[in-house]
């Protein structure tokens, strides 16, 4: 579901000045992530995001997960 972008923000307020403001629980075979995105994002493409346990920027392909909001 993930790969490690290159390093942009590294800290949660790095990420919402960023404009990662809508947080999501994010799953997927068996692995679960708590993400920040950017409000309008489309869950169905490849997009950015800041994992708030790894406190790193990474790049998800959303069609292979599944989302809620937090």
């Amino acid at each position: 579901m993930t790969s490690t972008m290159n390093a942009l923000a590294t800290t949660v307020a790095q990420a919402r000045d960023e404009g990662f403001t809508r947080e999501v629980a994010a799953s997927s075979s068996g692995q679960e992530l708590n993400l920040l995105i950017a409000p309008d994002t489309d869950l169905d493409s490849e997009f950015a995001a800041f994992d708030l346990d790894a406190l790193e920027t990474i790049s998800v392909k959303g069609w292979l997960g599944v989302f809620e909001d937090i």
